[in-house]
Formats: C-alpha cells, structure tokens, sequence
C-alpha cells in the first residue's frame, strides 16, 4: 500500500457505519414468545362470588384498628414519661407489628395477585 491510499481526504470518511445495527436486539427468537397468562376463564364470563358472609373479612380489620388506636396511647405516655422499660417494651413489639400489618394491607390492596403474582403471595 502506498501512502497516497493511506491517507484519505477528511470528506471520504463515512461519519456513519456501513452497517447499522440496532440499539436492542436478542439473538434468540425464543425470548419473543408469549407467556402463560395468569387469568382464568374467558373475557366475558361471569365472575363467580363466594357466599356473602358478614364477618368474613371484619376480624384482621378490628384488630388493625385497635393496634393503631393503642398506638396513640403508648405514644403520648413514651413522650410524657420519657425512656420507661415498660412503655418500650410495648411499643417495640406493637410498632413492628403494625408496620408488618399496614405493608401487608398495602400490597394486597394495590399490587393484585393476577398482576404481581411473585409479590403478592
């Protein structure tokens, strides 16, 4: 090769490839299948309810409720009183408790178990 091959003139560079590829691409074909869908039964059927039952969801309901009004006590007394062994005691196992509860409450509310079958189990 001579050096006149060499050396090109700035305007015969190519600013772009010859060959373009894309930006995402996967080999395998396999990675474009469809997945099992989670959902039963067809679009237009009816879904069927269980029996009405009138206390069937009332027990965890009531027992939330009276975690977070025993909260309100416990910590008025913590504030009042200061460090007290008895006063941490409960609320170092009430507190969890109802933390455990609301983030429970939280995904089973917003994240359904058909959408995010991992996370709601």
């Amino acid at each position: 090769m001579t050096i006149s091959q060499l050396i090109r003139p700035a305007h015969s560079f190519r600013l772009t490839p010859v060959v373009k590829v894309a930006s995402f691409h996967i080999g395998r074909a396999s990675a474009f299948r469809a997945t099992k869908t989670i959902e039963n039964g067809a679009v237009n059927e009816a879904v069927v309810l269980p029996p009405k039952d009138k206390v069937a969801g009332s027990y965890h309901w009531d027992f939330e409720r009276l975690l977070s009004l025993s909260l309100i006590p416990l910590t008025i007394a913590s504030v009042v009183n200061g460090a007290h062994p008895i006063t941490d005691l409960f609320l170092g196992v009430i507190l969890p408790f109802h933390c455990h509860l609301g983030f429970d409450a939280m995904i089973t509310d917003y994240y359904p178990s058909r959408r995010s079958p991992v996370l709601n189990k």
